[in-house]
Formats: C-alpha cells, sequence, structure tokens
C-alpha cells in the first residue's frame, strides 16, 4: 500500500485527527473552550511608580502550560487579550531589578499590579492563598514587628524591613493562622526575588475547597471526543464507498 496514496485519499481524515492532536497537546484554541477575557498588568516599583520595558509571562489557568508573553510599555502597562477564566500566573522580569510574580483571578476585564523592586531597595512581598493557588484577600502578615495585609492579589507588600531573621505570622477570620515559629523567614535584599516567602491558609471548618477556581478543566478535551467520534463516522464512509 502506498502511504502518499494513503494521505492523499484521505486528507480530510488526517486534517480532523492533527486538529485533535493540537488541541489535546497545546490546550488552542483557547476562545473555543471557555470564556476568555482581558488582562491589563501594570508594573510598579517599591515607590509605586510604573517600570517600562518590564517583561511579563502569563502562564495561562487553563494547566496546559501554554503561556503569553508581552513587554510594559512607557506607562508601565501591558495588556493581554484572551485570557482563560480561572487562576492565572503572572511574572515580571528587568535588568536592575527583583523578579516580581503573582496569582491573579480572572473571571472579567481585570487589572493587575506586579511589583518590580529596584535591586538593593529595603522592599518585598509575601504571597498568600488559600485552597489551590488561591490569592487570599485582607490577610494580616506579620514579620517581626512589622504588619500588612494582603490586597486582591494575596500579595503583602513590606518596606524598612531589617535584614535577618524574622518570625512569620499570617491570619485571617475563618482560616487557621500560620506562624513560622522557628521556621523563621530570612529577609535578604540581596536574594534577587521581590517574593520572599508564600503562605498556605486552610480553611479552619477543614474545608478548602472554599472557592470555585479549583475545577477549572483543561482546555481541550471538551472538543476532543467530538472531533473523533467525526473522525470514526467520516473513516467509516469512506470504506463502504
Amino acid at each position: 500500500m502506498n502511504i502518499q496514496n494513503v494521505i492523499k485519499n484521505n486528507k480530510i481524515l488526517f486534517g480532523i485527527i492533527a486538529i485533535a492532536i493540537i488541541i489535546i497537546a497545546f490546550g488552542v484554541p483557547l476562545a473555543l473552550t471557555g470564556n476568555t477575557y482581558t488582562l491589563t498588568v501594570y508594573a510598579i516599583d517599591e515607590n509605586d511608580d510604573p517600570v517600562p520595558s518590564v517583561s511579563c509571562r502569563l502562564i495561562l489557568a487553563e494547566g496546559s502550560g501554554a503561556f503569553l508573553l508581552k513587554s510594559t510599555d512607557s506607562q508601565g502597562k501591558a495588556i493581554f487579550n484572551d485570557v482563560p477564566e480561572g487562576i492565572n500566573s503572572i511574572g515580571g522580569t528587568k535588568s536592575g531589578y527583583d523578579n516580581g510574580n503573582r496569582n491573579v483571578i480572572v473571571g472579567s476585564n481585570t487589572n493587575c499590579n506586579i511589583r518590580m523592586i529596584s535591586e538593593g531597595a529595603e522592599a518585598f512581598e509575601i504571597k498568600v492563598s488559600k485552597g489551590v493557588n488561591t490569592p487570599l484577600e485582607s490577610a494580616t502578615v506579620k514579620v517581626g514587628s512589622y504588619t500588612e495585609s494582603t490586597d486582591v492579589n494575596g500579595m503583602a507588600f513590606f518596606t524598612g524591613v531589617p535584614e535577618g531573621t524574622h518570625r512569620l505570622t499570617v491570619s485571617k477570620s475563618g482560616y487557621n493562622t500560620y506562624d513560622s515559629g522557628t521556621a523563621i523567614l530570612i529577609v535578604d535584599y540581596s536574594s534577587g526575588n521581590a517574593v520572599l516567602g508564600s503562605v498556605t491558609l486552610h480553611s479552619a471548618n477543614g474545608d478548602d475547597d472554599d472557592d470555585d477556581t479549583n475545577g477549572t478543566s483543561t482546555p481541550g478535551f471538551e472538543l476532543v471526543l467530538p472531533i473523533i467520534a467525526i473522525s470514526l463516522i467520516f473513516a467509516y464512509k469512506k470504506r463502504k464507498k
């Protein structure tokens, strides 16, 4: 059997199978698998001033490992289109700044700040989550004698904390308090990372499934079965002719 003739006589079949393989492997096209929105990212430094030319990498919520890349403009802004609903992860890099990162929940057109801290600046962030990487807002974070609250992206921003070792505690009503105890936080402004620690708080009632973003499915699989079914029907009809 000549393989070229097989391919030539079954172009549509092979095309459908190829589309199914692409969807499974890469999770595209995203627009066909759920709601998508626009995410506007603002890169700001430790003084809340915009930071241009930050390379932003957005890891998409759908779980395939797909990501988008953008650079901030002169106003420190980068706009991502067709961002899937769910928990997305955004990271920023630029020479002369510590790497910034955070998770952001997208369920509508959303704005998000990413903190880019100048190298050597006495500032850092603590990331607080619940469930599966869901940002926890309004949690109280204490680093030694310094106290801050988390923002909508679960980030607590600190300035002026002396370098060295500090006790870290995180609390919020309805959640078990985290206390680092002897596992102290080391504040080191030469680390190269804006985020010096991450904490996950667990629900006090033992139910950590208190957010509705944990059930995001991998895009593509909703389309795979219909595509395979169409392929099989098409192949069956070809054989009967």
